[in-house]
């Protein structure tokens, strides 16, 4: 229960004052082992488990998905959030010399699973079906990724910005392709 309550305070942390939440992050030395281990295997478990819940407990329109396979799709689903989140780091660090940057996975794995805070507190929703489209507030981290990539990544002014569409476009492809697998491994 307590891991629950950092969880969201954390969360919240990251919505309302971003700006120093990130200020903070850019300075830290991050690890990644230990950002998975202490956020994002809790984080990422918020879809997964409203997703399971909503599809085979509180079912559409009075129709329930079977518990077995609904539990095999969550699961799946888990799996790829937190594949997204390991993919997108390593993307971003291999574009980084690109930008004149040193590679550094621990920053970019810190960066995109705190970035993806609203995202995957926004999969909440998927627990009523009614609720779903509210899932759309998860595209809020499109914008703390391209604000906040310069700042953390300590781009220089001249390629900020291409920096930051790269970043976005790395975390947008890379979902794109994720969910596209994982549409045809859990429907088939």
């Amino acid at each position: 229960m307590v891991k629950l309550k950092e969880l969201w305070e954390l969360g919240l942390r990251i919505v309302r004052d971003h700006r120093r939440f990130f200020e903070e992050l850019a300075e830290e030395e991050q690890i990644a082992g230990e950002v998975f281990r202490s956020y994002l295997v809790y984080a990422a478990a918020v879809p997964a488990i409203a997703a399971f819940v909503g599809n085979a407990i509180v079912g559409d329109k009075g129709v329930l998905a079977p518990a077995v396979p609904a539990l095999l799709r969550s699961a799946l689903f888990y799996g790829l959030m937190i594949g997204h989140v390991f993919l997108v780091a390593e993307l971003l660090a291999y574009v980084s010399p690109y930008f004149e940057l040193e590679p550094d996975f621990n920053r970019s794995f810190a960066f995109v699973a705190y970035a993806l805070a609203p995202a995957f507190g926004a999969g909440a929703f998927y627990l009523l079906p009614v609720l779903r489209p509210f899932s759309l507030a998860g595209l809020y981290s499109l914008y703390l990724i391209y604000t906040y990539s310069p700042p953390v990544f300590r781009v220089r002014d001249e390629v900020s910005r291409p920096f930051a569409m790269a970043a976005v476009a790395l975390t947008v492809a890379t979902w794109f392709v994720l969910s596209l697998a994982f549409s045809v491994v859990a429907w088939s």
